[in-house]
């Protein structure tokens, strides 16, 4: 059962090379933007209506990243310090559920979760950076520009579906279909053979649509949420 850990292992160390590849190739005001806000795109600009003061900050649209800045953050989103928290999270909690039982329990049990959680991500993560590149994808998630609790959120769970273009608008999001899929197929290789199956495939995509739709309810209320806490 150690298949699964040697193949996320290997996937981080081509990664850490690509990541480090890239920080070298990146102009340092690419570097200085990115850098500036990975949840949302928004502007520092306060005013005295609270409502507007977020409306503002989140209307702000960014010119389209280069291949070389998706590439940067494609990998930050990938190994920035919160992402791998929920995935040590993810793994303490399948633990604690005894999910896959064939892993057992224990550190050795633990890790091999571990493993699977991480590298079920940076599969997903690969396969979205480059069809989104090949398509011109835009893969930040940009605020929504309505107001109100609802149509936000109705807004933030639509952007699971659908991409922006790197010359504005939207279409859907193929490269995010095509990760969730294919995402949930591959990781499920390095599971027992009686998860190998569609059902498991399709209970897995599931799980990583909810997932993704769950993150952008979160950016696109965080900087509200920050502002809050911040008064």
């Amino acid at each position: 059962m150690w298949k699964q850990l040697l193949m996320a292992f290997a996937m981080f160390l081509i990664q850490s090379t690509a990541n480090a590849q890239a920080l070298n190739a990146v102009p340092d005001g690419g570097c200085a933007f990115l850098m500036a806000g990975f949840e949302s795109q928004t502007s520092p600009a306060l005013k005295p209506d609270l409502n507007s003061e977020i409306k503002a900050a989140c209307t702000v649209r960014t010119p389209a990243l280069t291949a070389k800045e998706k590439l940067h953050y494609m990998l930050r989103s990938t190994y920035e310090r919160n992402s791998v928290l929920f995935s040590f999270a993810g793994a303490g909690i399948k633990q604690a559920r005894d999910s896959t039982p064939e892993w057992g329990q224990g550190m050795e049990g633990y890790g091999r979760r571990l493993a699977s959680a991480f590298g079920h991500k940076i599969v997903k993560r690969n396969i979205q950076f480059t069809i989104g590149s090949l398509m011109r994808e835009d893969p930040r998630y940009f605020c929504s520009e309505s107001s109100g609790i609802w149509r936000r959120s109705m807004y933030a769970a639509s952007r699971t579906f659908v991409s922006n273009k790197d010359g504005g608008g939207i279409r859907p999001g193929y490269s995010k279909f095509a990760a969730t899929f294919g995402g949930a197929f591959i990781s499920r290789q390095w599971h027992p053979e009686r998860k190998r199956n569609i059902n498991e495939y399709l209970i897995s995509t599931a799980i990583s649509i909810g997932l993704d739709t769950a993150k952008n309810v979160f950016n696109e209320f965080w900087p509200d949420l920050k502002r809050l806490m911040n008064k």
